[in-house]
């Protein structure tokens, strides 16, 4: 499916840090997937949208907060696991970015922390 794999080519680029590359890229996904009333993939893509802009530049945390927020009730809409955690992790990374470690509602976040922890030593 083209869609999952321009996804994965944007995480690729967000784990190497291009961020202007991977913020391009999936602001011209969400177009397309908004005009295909696509709401898992709108979700997915703005969720990762916000991550990727807080990781480029956290000043840009109210922003990228919006776009994880909006992409919330889209997963919600859309009934889509995978929207959901893709939006949980989103929410986790800006979460812990801003040392907001103490989140009870987002189970997610720890099991990011965890993760990123784990996968750093490695």
């Amino acid at each position: 499916m083209v869609e999952t794999e321009e996804i994965k080519t944007g995480l690729k680029l967000l784990e190497d840090k291009k961020y202007e590359e991977v913020i391009k890229l999936f602001e011209n996904l969400l177009c397309s997937f908004t005009q295909s009333k696509n709401d898992e993939y709108i979700s997915v893509t703005m969720s990762l949208l916000g991550m990727s802009k807080y990781l480029s530049d956290k000043t840009l945390r109210l922003e990228a907060t919006k776009l994880i927020n909006d992409a919330s009730y889209m997963a919600q809409t859309s009934k889509s696991q995978t929207a959901k955690y893709v939006n949980e992790y989103a929410k986790g990374t800006v979460e812990f970015g801003e040392n907001n470690y103490e989140q009870k509602t987002n189970p997610y976040a720890i099991v990011h922390h965890m993760f990123n922890t784990c996968s750093s030593t490695i």
